[in-house]
């Protein structure tokens, strides 16, 4: 019971009100100019067949703010409507992936939405995902949206569409009223707690509207908190209680409610796994799942696959999807897109910035080159464009590079540089982890080959890059 509370505790923190930006691979573009953005989507869009490799970095590079600023600026020039274009000449899943990183999050959410709701019956398993795991900001934009489209807000839709205790929870959290004080009071807690013992396992049939009244209303930080001290009572925990007590949509919305609270990521990281277990893929969730959390939590939604099922998302995600599918997907997974500027280099989602020079000591290493879409060392983009002057830096083969980067590291070391010593390490399990995959990793690789040193980054030193590799260490595992 002790480890089982301790688990619960040390859980990774719910991304429930991160913001856009903070967990995820898909990042704000740093030197973002929306002319040349909508001059490159035309020339993809309007040329002799698609460029389907324009159109992916494009969407899957920017934020969300800034693809609302391309799609006003595309159809204040062409007059057309940007996700109008993407449909006539793209098609399959990859439209659909494409399309729902075009439109705002508010407007993916109502669509899916609206869709769940369409026709005889309604998709309970995308109303419970969105209304459990949203904000309530989140939820306000959504209902927005829906109004735009429908004419109905969110309640007003769905109020016909669910009845009962599942009805009255429904309704609740579409009202937006979550308490999202990130204080906890553990006097109430431990009340909450009391309350649902006695509301369920305690007497004989079930208060459901107990249930409904706290984990529809209560914080997460709060609710965390109650489930410690729901188990401390029960010697239960809250979700095997909430199994054990009620049935269908209902205890499907609990203990959804019950996941996100505990943490997010890793709510959605078991959507993904479900949605790839056994024969063929659920192509939707995979994709609504993707788009939906790849600007808010998607490093977090990485660890926590690798951590439930050892595994990684990005090799899992790759070995079921085909096509321009899977070209997509492990770019919104692993953030392998790096664009050079006078700053430096970003590599989107693993919080890399490397500059156009390195120093070393008093001495200057090659410029380092720009990794494309698959990861691999490739020409510089910027304008001030320069060749590597060093045939074996520009050699993509593990071997290669460690004998490069070791000759400098060990340079440092004699010199007693403790960040040379340390890096030296760190080189060598970036190379041990590229040569252990099948065939070769190009993203190990490639970070294999990024210098520890003091860059022209402002502040930036070189305890700080390293730490930075450390970072991108942990993470490629992901």
């Amino acid at each position: 019971m002790k480890e089982e509370l301790q688990s619960v505790a040390n859980a990774a923190p719910t991304s429930y009100a991160s913001a856009p930006g903070e967990r995820g691979t898909i990042r704000a573009k740093a030197d973002f100019n929306v002319g040349e953005d909508v001059a490159a989507l035309r020339k993809a869009i309007e040329g002799l067949g698609t460029t389907e490799k324009t159109l992916i970095e494009i969407l899957t590079q920017r934020s969300s703010s800034q693809k609302l600023a391309i799609s006003k600026a595309y159809q204040d020039t062409t007059k057309r409507i940007l996700v109008n274009d993407l449909k006539g000449d793209t098609h399959g899943e990859f439209e659909k992936v494409l399309v729902a990183l075009a439109r705002p999050p508010e407007v993916n959410d109502a669509k899916w939405m609206i869709k769940a709701m369409k026709g005889v019956g309604t998709d309970d398993n995308v109303v419970i995902e969105i209304l459990s795991s949203r904000t309530n900001k989140q939820i306000r934009d959504l209902s927005a949206a829906m109004a735009e489209q429908t004419k109905k807000t969110l309640t007003q839709s769905i109020k016909h569409e669910v009845s009962g205790h599942y009805g009255k929870a429904i309704l609740k959290l579409a009202e937006a009223s979550r308490d999202e004080n990130p204080s906890v009071n553990p006097n109430q807690a431990k009340e909450d707690a009391m309350a649902l013992y006695k509301a369920g396992e305690k007497r004989l049939g079930t208060d459901e509207s107990k249930f409904i009244e706290i984990l529809c209303k209560r914080s997460f930080p709060q609710l965390r908190q109650t489930i410690l001290e729901y188990k401390n009572i029960s010697g239960k925990t809250l979700q095997k209680s909430i199994e054990k007590e009620m049935s269908g949509h209902l205890e499907q919305l609990l203990v959804a409610i019950v996941k996100c609270a505990v943490s997010t990521p890793a709510y959605f990281a078991e959507k993904l796994y479900k949605s790839m277990k056994g024969a063929g893929t659920d192509e939707k969730t995979l994709t609504r799942v993707m788009v939906s959390r790849g600007e808010i939590d998607m490093l977090d939604i990485r660890a926590e696959f690798k951590k439930l099922y050892q595994r990684s998302l990005y090799k899992e995600i790759n070995s079921t999807a085909s096509g321009a599918r899977a070209s997509l997907t492990p770019i919104m997974t692993m953030g392998s897109h790096c664009t050079k500027t006078k700053l430096g280099c970003q590599t989107g989602g693993l919080g890399n910035n490397k500059p156009p020079h390195r120093t070393y000591g008093e001495s200057r290493e090659p410029e380092l080159y720009q990794l494309n879409g698959r990861g691999l060392p490739g020409p510089p983009q910027h304008e001030e464009e320069e060749r590597c002057p060093n045939p074996i830096a520009s050699r993509n083969t593990p071997s290669a590079i460690l004998c490069f980067r070791t000759f400098g590291f060990v340079c440092g070391i004699l010199r007693g540089d403790q960040c040379a010593s340390e890096t030296a390490a760190l080189t060598l399990s970036f190379y041990v982890f590229a040569s252990s995959a099948i065939g070769v990793d190009k993203d190990a690789l490639s970070y294999a080959s990024l210098g520890p040193s003091r860059t022209q980054v402002p502040g930036a030193s070189a305890r700080n890059m390293l730490n930075k590799r450390v970072e991108m260490r942990d993470r490629l595992e992901f």
